[in-house]
């Protein structure tokens, strides 16, 4: 597989757990995003940061990531779902390295529904098609099931990178 970086912001674990879970499998390397601003899990938070969202606003101080995507052939960006929307970080992720990524791949994670319009929106940010996606809900987080999910995440990136790769 090509030189894969994992970069994702996580507040509950469950965005962090699919990341590691694609790390693994790919042999690829973990990038947190962090957050310059505290946030925490009280409903009172939860509720700011989906006012946050929808209100689009999306930029947020982030610190500086520990690698260079410029360095890797693919980099795979996760986020869990706000409102329907990217989180503040991985917008301000993108918003700082876009202009440095070869090639992309998506995924998020969500507890209730618009994963596929957070994606999109993270797409149109970016400015390049992502090579593949992946949307896991709550459910199947729960279940275990994203495992087999994020397993054929990989194997679509890596057919996808083998191709790439191929001479014509």
């Amino acid at each position: 597989m090509a030189k894969t970086l994992i970069v994702y912001f996580s507040l509950a674990g469950h965005t962090r757990q699919v990341a590691e879970e694609i790390a693994r499998l790919c042999g690829g390397d973990l990038d947190p995003i962090v957050d310059a601003a505290e946030r925490s899990l009280t409903p009172m938070h939860l509720a700011w940061f989906a006012m946050e969202a929808i209100l689009h606003h999306n930029m947020t101080a982030i610190k500086d990531a520990l690698r260079n995507p410029a360095d890797y052939d693919l980099v795979i960006i996760g986020t869990p779902v706000w409102a329907g929307h990217i989180t503040p970080p991985v917008h301000s992720y993108i918003e700082q390295h876009k202009g440095r990524l070869k090639r992309v791949a998506l995924f998020c994670t969500e507890g209730g529904a618009n994963g596929e319009m957070a994606l999109g929106q993270a797409e149109k940010l970016l400015g390049i098609k992502p090579q593949a996606t992946l949307v896991v809900a709550e459910p199947a987080m729960n279940s275990g099931a994203y495992r087999g999910m994020v397993a054929d995440f990989v194997r679509k990136i890596e057919g996808i990178t083998a191709d790439a790769a191929s001479p014509a």
